[in-house]
């Protein structure tokens, strides 16, 4: 399954400093954030502005093309899958809602504006 883009780049940004025995704390003093803005970022837990996306990737010297190279841009596909139980509690939901529906039929034919009788209820206005 394809990540996030932003899930992509923090892990890419963890892999690369860490190929390069680069502490938090050397980067972080070197791209000129704090070390907690750092680990926040290479962890998901936090986006990174432009601005320190770039400071970063040029404070670990490396071409931004070959950091993005690996960054897979095309949108995940998704998908809605129902497992058995959940289709039964829609099919449930369904015809309890049906049911509502036929209760309050009355109802709604008689905020018709017509003297006709209503779909099957034979209901006039």
């Amino acid at each position: 399954m394809q990540e996030d883009i932003i899930i992509q780049i923090s892990k890419h940004l963890k892999i690369i400093r860490k190929e390069k025995y680069i502490t938090l704390q050397q980067l972080a003093e070197e791209a000129s954030v704090t070390k907690s803005m750092l680990s926040q970022v290479e962890n998901s837990r936090s986006i990174p502005s432009l601005t320190v996306l770039l400071n970063l990737i040029k404070a670990l010297q490396i071409d931004f093309n070959e950091f993005f190279r690996d960054i897979n841009l095309q949108p995940k596909d998704s998908k809605v899958i129902f497992k058995k139980s959940r289709s039964k509690l829609f099919a449930a939901i369904t015809q309890t809602f049906a049911l509502k529906i036929q209760r309050n039929h009355t109802n709604v034919c008689l905020n018709k504006m017509s003297l006709l009788p209503c779909c099957a209820c034979n209901v006039y206005k």
